[in-house]
This record gives C-alpha cells, structure tokens and sequence, in this order.
C-alpha cells in the first residue's frame, strides 16, 4: 500500500506548475504545438485563480522559473512562426495551434511583460 503525504497548497501549486511547465517543454522538443497549446492554457488558467495568486503572492511573487518559460516560449513561437517553409508544412491542426499560441501569448503574457524583460 501506498502511504498518503500531506503537502502544504505551496507545494501542490508550484507542483502543478513545474508538471505543466515540463509538459509543455518536451511538446516543444518534438514541435507538439497541439500539447503545448493546451498545457499553456491550463498554465495560465491555474496561475490566474484567485487562489493560486493568493498562494503565489505570499511566497514571493512569480516564480522565475515561470517567467524563464514564457520568455523561452515566446522566442520560440515567434522562430517558428517566421519559418513559413516549415510552417506550411504542418498539419492543420498544428498550424492552427500555432497561430492561436502567438495571439493568446500576446494578450495573456502583457500582465507578466516588466517581469519578461
């Protein structure tokens, strides 16, 4: 049997956060634009609750490792999306995906822009 651990809110919303910010990073090693579209959306759902802003206030603001990714995404997505050559090359699904992740981090990433620079 396994034995339950307790762990502190701290601890499982920076848990929640590290699996999606690793998620989203090996869908960018294999150019999963689907995933990473969707694992982004949960990021910025689960850091935008009142509760997680609450828990993330009280421990010393934004994460670095937070921010590390959205600027690491941001270059990325803005790389791939000069690429026409391999971007017309993508499946539908994928371009779509794409695109959507270029508006989405325009509108979404503005709160967090002093802390990108």
């Amino acid at each position: 049997e396994e034995e339950r651990v307790a762990k502190s809110a701290k601890e499982r919303t920076f848990e929640s956060l590290e699996a999606s910010i690793a998620q989203i990073k090996n869908a960018m090693k294999i150019r999963d634009f689907v995933t990473i579209q969707a694992s982004y959306q949960n990021l910025m759902q689960t850091v935008s609750s009142p509760k997680t802003k609450a828990i993330i206030a009280a421990n010393g603001g934004i994460p670095r490792f937070f921010v590390k990714l959205l600027c690491n995404l941001q270059d990325y997505i803005t790389e791939r999306k000069k690429d026409k050559a391999s971007f017309k090359k993508l499946s539908p699904s994928q371009g779509r995906a794409l695109n959507r992740m270029g508006n989405n981090m325009r509108k979404e990433n503005k709160p967090y822009e002093k802390l990108m620079k």
